[in-house]
């Protein structure tokens, strides 16, 4: 077995996810079918998942992205990684056959919108992440292939809310935990004595397979943890939580989606601040809810939280925000940036301007002590430079950017400091 099997593992679920993501990559609904295609009641379905993760998880090249993104932030993986001196692992399908039955146990008391959570705030996944990785995939016939095939597949894997051998059941949670607590106490003693990070990792999968057979019977007997009732949550918000360029032509409403993964009817309320408007639903099922807005104005950031009642007391609440759109021109991404310091060579300074009604501006560039000025009429968004020269030494120098569309007016001012020579 490999030295890491269980960084191996959790790295699955990265690709689990990723299967799910990649519909539209693998033109799912426009492959049709051919004579030497694979049948929903050919495949093993559990065989060809496994085979699809190991493919996923092996390919150098998804390996190398899912590195360069790990280490180049602060992801989920990357503690993990970074305190075990671990390279990418790979894994093998027997490793996967191990932790199947302890996945499946997770599976039925993990809800979806605890996993969906804990994806967002861990934020794994990136746009340019998943753009990179599809290209990879497009190209692989075999991965692209695969995935065509869960896709296709229908699982019929419903929850069961229901014991199927309760005393059986009871029992095999009784040991269960007869044998873990033990364990656990003897575990820690070892790991206390035995210092060092590899083989505190060792002995915690010593601990998991010693709990292996347990998860074997417990899923044999088809015996799901007692039920218990989701949180609904809230997805497919717009405008997108944090966006910061919001137009107000034709925002006139926020628009969400309650999901209660127990078909419970929701009761849900909708404020907003500023205020723009409000909304509520009792009773409602799962579904997309609008709550109608107005009297928005450019330049302002607004608040709006969704409080979702999950029993006859308890309110929780998810808040969300978006900035509308600037009116007046915008001036960005200064170089030199502002309070930097440069060296006397410096010969330019630039700035973007950006008008997000599409309006033409005037603008006039000046600076202060006196080292270059511009100006331009009917001027469009873009990237301005303007030369400069004759810095001295040791020197402040402030530069101002002044810009108007006719009617708005934008004023910005940066400061720079020349090196000692």
């Amino acid at each position: 077995m490999k030295k890491y099997p269980l960084i191996s593992i959790s790295i699955t679920v990265v690709f689990l996810i990723i299967v799910a993501s990649f519909t539209n990559v693998v033109g799912i609904h426009s492959i049709e079918s051919s004579n030497n295609k694979i049948t929903t009641n050919e495949v093993d379905q559990k065989d060809l998942l496994f085979q699809t993760i190991i493919d996923l998880n092996n390919n150098k090249e998804i390996q190398q992205i899912i590195q360069k993104y790990q280490t180049s932030r602060k992801g989920f993986f990357n503690p993990i990684i970074k305190l075990f001196g671990l390279n990418y692992p790979t894994i093998t399908k027997d490793q996967l056959k191990k932790m199947y039955s302890i996945g499946l146990l997770l599976s039925k008391y993990l809800s979806k919108s605890k996993v969906q959570s804990m994806l967002q705030e861990h934020q794994f996944f990136t746009p340019e992440m998943q753009k990179e990785i599809a290209a990879i995939i497009e190209k692989n016939a075999t991965i692209r292939e695969e995935i065509t095939q869960l896709l296709n597949t229908d699982c019929g894997c419903e929850k069961s809310k229901k014991w199927g051998f309760p005393i059986i059941c009871a029992t095999i949670l009784v040991m269960m935990v007869l044998w873990a607590i033990p364990m656990q106490l003897l575990m820690t003693i070892i790991a206390l004595i035995l210092w060092p990070s590899n083989t505190i990792f060792q002995l915690i999968l010593l601990y998991m397979l010693s709990l292996y057979p347990f998860f074997i019977l417990y899923t044999l007997f088809d015996c799901p943890l007692p039920y218990h009732n989701h949180q609904p949550f809230v997805s497919d918000i717009s405008p997108a939580n944090g966006e910061l360029i919001v137009f107000l032509e034709n925002l006139t409403e926020l628009r969400f989606r309650l999901t209660d993964e127990d078909g419970d009817l929701i009761n849900y309320t909708v404020e907003t601040s500023p205020y723009i408007g409000e909304g509520a639903g009792t009773s409602v099922p799962n579904g997309t809810y609008t709550v109608p807005i107005n009297g928005l104005t450019n330049s302002t950031t607004y608040t709006w939280d969704v409080y979702l009642k999950v029993d006859d007391i308890t309110w929780f609440r998810n808040r969300f925000t978006f900035t509308t759109a600037p009116i007046a021109p915008v001036v960005s991404n200064p170089i030199p940036k502002n309070n930097a310091y440069v060296p006397i060579s410096t010969s330019n300074v630039s700035f973007n301007l950006t008008d997000y009604q599409g309006d033409l501006m005037n603008w006039t560039f000046e600076t202060q002590p006196d080292i270059g000025s511009a100006s331009a009429h009917i001027a469009g968004n873009g990237r301005y430079t303007i030369a400069i020269n004759g810095l001295e030494y040791e020197t402040q120098y402030r530069w101002f950017v002044n810009a108007t569309d006719g009617t708005y007016w934008t004023n910005n001012t940066y400061i720079f400091t020349t090196t000692s020579e």
